[in-house]
């Protein structure tokens, strides 16, 4: 039997953390604890690049019955703000040498995966309906200052740097590192609030958070059509579907999380009001895709026309 997968949740009235507590930085939400699971589930085939740097045993083909909640904690404001920002009393836990080593490296593993992935993006990222969002320079510099705080945490005092000041961005990293490196009793870092297990956990969720926006934000936006006409108006989205690692259904995880990778075809993604959400196969969900969407175009005309 393969040893079940150590969750922690951290809920709050409209937002739910579901946080693998041995792996820095795979944690995912949802409106319920359950949704949150089957996020977490879900994105274990991003999260494994960054276990396998380490060249970390890591299945990335992972169900909820896989995961074991063996902790739950009531949330706060950050919760429902849209962070993982309630210590559990995982965290708590001493770390020795070799512990602490792994754990360092995993952070350090979704740092190197946030640079490749900034690096690799387009500058202009696409934006909300309404037009919201940063660019990929804007992400990288919140990032970049976000760790600045995060190291104010861990008990290392940095001064304002420029995003794109390497040498400062590889000094200020590699003195994170070297505390989390470190033996640790569990106790919270420097007399603050953070002990080591949750701050790594913290740092490496920023940083692959923002890769995946990053990610999902760099892919074109023809899947989102909306035509408005005079008098009638149609809202047609076609999933962005393409050769297989994106769910056929947007209502299967909440909104922040629609963008997952398939786990295997055929695999039921969750369910709704009493919907199942059926994941199709690859080349079926592609080429269900674009005869929706030839659909829709022809609905959408007829409308305009009406």
């Amino acid at each position: 039997m393969t040893k079940p997968i150590i969750v922690t949740i951290e809920h709050a009235a409209k937002k739910t953390f579901a946080s693998a507590a041995d792996w820095p930085g795979w944690s995912r939400s949802g409106k319920t604890e359950e949704l949150a699971l089957e996020a977490l589930a879900a994105y274990a085939p991003r999260y494994a690049p960054v276990a396998e740097a380490e060249n970390r045993r890591f299945a990335a083909d992972v169900a909820v019955e896989d995961l074991e909640v063996v902790e739950r904690q009531e949330g706060k404001g950050g919760t429902e703000f849209g962070v993982p920002s309630h210590p559990t009393d995982h965290d708590a836990r001493p770390t020795d040498a070799a512990d602490a080593n792994r754990v360092a490296g995993l952070v350090e593993a979704a740092w190197t995966l946030f640079d490749g992935v900034a690096a690799a993006a387009p500058e202009e990222l696409r934006k909300g309906p309404r037009g919201g969002g940063r660019n990929t320079s804007k992400v990288v510099a919140h990032v970049m200052e976000a760790d600045r705080a995060y190291a104010g945490e861990i008990g290392i005092k940095v001064s304002e740097f420029a995003p794109d000041d390497h040498a400062a961005i590889r000094t200020m990293r590699a003195a994170m590192l070297d505390v989390i490196r470190a033996a640790r009793d569990g106790k919270p870092l420097a007399g603050k609030r953070w002990p080591a297990r949750y701050a790594a956990h913290r740092i490496a969720w920023h940083a692959l958070d923002h890769a995946w926006e990053i990610e999902d934000k760099s892919e074109p936006a023809e899947w989102a059509i909306f035509v408005t006409a005079r008098r009638r108006s149609v809202n047609a989205t076609i999933e962005p579907i393409t050769d297989g690692v994106r769910p056929a259904c947007r209502a299967a995880v909440p909104r922040r999380e629609q963008r997952l990778p398939l786990r295997r075809p055929g695999a039921v993604a969750g369910t709704r009001r009493g919907r199942v959400c059926r994941q199709p196969e690859p080349h079926r969900a592609l080429g269900a895709a674009l005869n929706q969407s030839r659909d829709r175009m022809r609905l959408m005309r007829s409308s305009v026309l009406a």
